[in-house]
């Protein structure tokens, strides 16, 4: 970094206006290491996995059932980078894209979502019950809370048994937003680290399962805007809670 005079004159003016920039250098460095480690983590098991599927059949290219397992799981491990890449290059959207002001009605960002998950809810014989407040308008851009939303719900389905709720209520000065599935819950662990980069349970490890990214851009995107992300577990399984100020709210 560059000294900064003590002088308090035109000097130091510039000095403090290189260090900023040099700050938003190495934030930008930092951001872009972060990415390519994470993009090279997440996408060695999957291609290493097309790798082997394309050599057994290479060296079997005259058995159907061989050449047919073996192009079933190139597909499965195709449709997993492409998940991973999606959510990869989410969270990186989530780092590097500007907060901006904006009013978003919960209610209407709520349905917008589900309707949006309707084809994958209804894939998994999913019930999704909304119930919402009358005064739901928060201080979030719209499509900054949709994406987090989306991350929260889909991972809500992903692990329900046959029911995923959410339910929208304002009380003092915040909308608070409860997303409830009836599956397994999260477990000790899960409450802890659920919001981490790439982090999975054990049990989850497996394709399909999706990045572990889902909750941590919910969590970063609420964050930014003042909002919270909370997990906890219900009788009926797992709960993960949306906090953010209502826009009537200062």
């Amino acid at each position: 970094r560059v000294e900064e005079p003590a002088s308090n004159d035109e000097l130091t003016t510039l000095a403090r206006a290189l260090n900023r920039m040099l700050e938003r250098l190495q934030a930008a460095f930092e951001r872009e290491r972060r990415l390519t480690g994470d993009v090279s983590h997440e996408l060695r098991a999957p291609l290493a996995v097309i790798r082997a599927a394309a050599d057994h059949a290479l060296g079997h290219p005259n058995d159907a059932a061989t050449l047919y397992s073996s192009m079933k799981t190139v597909a499965l491990e195709a449709d997993e980078l492409e998940t991973v890449i999606s959510e990869v290059l989410a969270a990186a959207r989530s780092e590097t894209t500007e907060s901006s002001s904006g009013s978003t009605e919960a209610a209407a960002a709520i349905f917008d979502v589900v309707e949006e998950l309707y084809p994958l809810s209804r894939s998994r014989a999913l019930k999704i019950s909304v119930d919402t407040g009358e005064e739901t308008l928060m201080r979030v851009d719209e499509r900054a809370f949709v994406r987090a939303l989306r991350a929260v719900v889909h991972n809500a389905v992903m692990h329900a048994t046959s029911h995923v709720a959410i339910r929208a209520k304002a009380a003092g000065g915040l909308v608070r937003i409860d997303v409830i599935d009836d599956g397994p819950g999260f477990s000790a662990d899960g409450l802890i680290h659920a919001k981490e980069r790439f982090w999975r349970e054990d049990s989850a490890r497996r394709r399909g399962a999706g990045s572990g990214l889902g909750l941590a851009i919910a969590d970063e995107l609420l964050r930014r805007y003042g909002g919270s992300l909370s997990l906890s577990n219900e009788p009926e399984g797992a709960k993960v809670t949306l906090e953010l100020r209502l826009h009537s709210s200062q």
